[in-house]
């Protein structure tokens, strides 16, 4: 009888400590807009859907929704990026958008203050994770955490890229 009872117990708190199961919407169900945000805009976040591993095989996005701090608007930011909680609060004040070419043009700057000759960009290139599978709208599921429904269906505009923070001195960013 007690080892029942401390088997259903563990079975329990196992249970419990398990990942959730993560539903997904399609992506046809968000207003893609291109212009939603512009790259670097300030946001403050309200929903984060997170979801299921690190997504290293691009197979869906990740869903937040932000209000601009520079317009007040409220917009849907669809993302590959796995981002931890943890690190989404201690850079709360700090989270900007990055737009794809945004992020294009970071990585194009980093090759040039690095002074990579010709041989070695070919070879980072073809190493590198590119952006192209963020751009290819052929990722049709966005995670979605049922529980949050109120917040996270909505008909704000949305828009495919990243989330960064604003590092101090001139131009300076990074990807959370």
């Amino acid at each position: 009888m007690r080892n029942s009872l401390l088997f259903i117990l563990i079975l329990i708190v196992f249970s419990a400590c398990t990942d959730k199961t993560y539903e997904y919407w399609d992506i046809n169900e968000f207003n893609i807009t291109e212009d939603a945000l512009k790259d670097g805009e300030k946001l403050k976040l309200l929903y984060t859907s997170q979801g299921p591993g690190i997504n290293e095989d691009k197979e869906h996005y990740y869903h937040y929704v932000a209000i601009s701090k520079e317009t007040g608007d409220s917009v849907n930011i669809l993302t590959t990026q796995s981002i931890q909680l943890d690190k989404l609060k201690k850079n709360s004040n700090n989270i900007i958008f990055v737009s794809l070419a945004g992020q294009a043009i970071d990585f194009v700057q980093g090759i040039n203050n690095e002074h990579i000759k010709d041989e070695q960009l070919s070879e980072m290139l073809a190493n590198v994770d590119s952006t192209e599978s963020e751009i290819n709208l052929n990722i049709k599921k966005v995670v979605r955490d049922p529980d949050f429904d109120d917040i996270a269906k909505n008909d704000h505009p949305a828009i495919v890229g990243f989330l960064g923070i604003k590092k101090p001195g001139k131009n300076k960013r990074e990807l959370l």
